[in-house]
């Protein structure tokens, strides 16, 4: 009777670790189809490489848990030997509330304009 209870544990506790697992890479797969951060793509092929994995996609559930650990890995960007440039060769926001409102309202004209050409893709 109590090695049927213990294996009754066993295989329950090897259904939530089968139904977890799933349910991660269900997750999985809808960031796949969402953009990921660079920084997170790069840490995902730094795991895959140390693992000996061709692809990302091959990573296992504890690895994809444990994905932080790989950001000290992660080389600095930009290299410290690129110069960048300033974005803006004046600060418009210092001086001027014109200017903040100016530039604000370009921004919501920018995302408003990508909105409208995403509209126009998914139409076509």
């Amino acid at each position: 009777m109590r090695q049927k209870e213990e294996l009754r544990k066993e295989k329950e506790a090897e259904r939530r670790k089968a139904a977890l697992e799933k349910a991660h890479a269900r997750k999985i797969a809808k960031e796949s189809m969402e953009l990921i951060e660079d920084e997170q793509l790069e840490m995902m092929e730094l795991a895959a490489s140390s693992k000996g994995l061709s692809s990302i996609i091959r990573l296992d559930f504890d690895t994809l848990q444990n994905i932080e650990s790989f950001r000290g890995s992660l080389c600095v960007f930009p290299p410290e030997n690129v110069k960048l440039r300033k974005p803006f060769a004046i600060q418009p926001w210092i001086n001027s509330e014109e200017n903040v409102g100016n530039l604000l309202m370009f921004i919501l004209d920018l995302r408003l304009l990508i909105q409208g050409l995403k509209a126009v893709v998914v139409y076509f």
